[in-house]
């Protein structure tokens, strides 16, 4: 587990706000992205290319005002990869909103999947060209929100056949994450 940023609504010179890296094997998973989330990345051992989600609790600034700066310094080296975004509904907008306003240059893919209370539509919506299509996740019958596989776990397991995997379950992963909803004064909020 690697800290990035473990203070509340304010950096300070010492400490930046909400980002929390989880390295799995190869890959980092990124909870929250707080302004200088990057910038504490590349200060870190973690290597930028290892980056292959980033969840997200809620829309408060101090959680995701990094965001474009990490996926932007994540996503510029040009791997053939796709970088995973999960958060409440709003983000995919968000997001989308300010690489296209910002005219930012993403060399990877990045796809968003929201979670959802109910189904919601995307229809309409202008794709940038390195923006996959997201999912809009509902909460299983327990309440809670099962966030779908990476986008690498779904490559990787594209040239096996179904009856290779002893589950039947092509989308196997060997960690999967969950989400509950929480109680906070900027709803929805999520808890990973």
């Amino acid at each position: 587990m690697v800290f990035l940023g473990t203070a509340s609504m304010v950096s300070s010179p010492t400490r930046h706000v909400a980002g929390i890296g989880v390295v799995i094997g190869g890959d980092c998973w990124i909870f929250d992205a707080g302004e200088g989330t990057g910038t504490q990345l590349a200060k870190s051992s973690v290597l930028q290319s290892a980056v292959s989600r980033v969840f997200v609790t809620h829309m408060h600034g101090d959680h995701v005002f990094g965001l474009m700066g990490l996926l932007l310094s994540v996503g510029s080296t040009g791997d053939p990869r796709i970088i995973q975004v999960v958060g409440p509904p709003g983000l995919r907008c968000f997001l989308r909103r300010n690489l296209a306003d910002t005219q930012s240059n993403m060399k990877c893919q990045y796809r968003v999947d929201e979670l959802c209370f109910e189904q919601a539509t995307d229809e309409d919506a202008l794709y940038l060209p390195l923006e996959t299509q997201g999912l809009n996740v509902l909460p299983c019958a327990d309440g809670t929100w099962r966030v779908p596989p990476s986008p690498s776990t779904i490559k990787q397991h594209q040239h096996r056949h179904p009856h290779d995997n002893d589950n039947n379950t092509p989308m196997d992963e060997p960690f999967h994450v969950c989400a509950a909803a929480l109680k906070h004064t900027l709803e929805p909020c999520y808890a990973f």
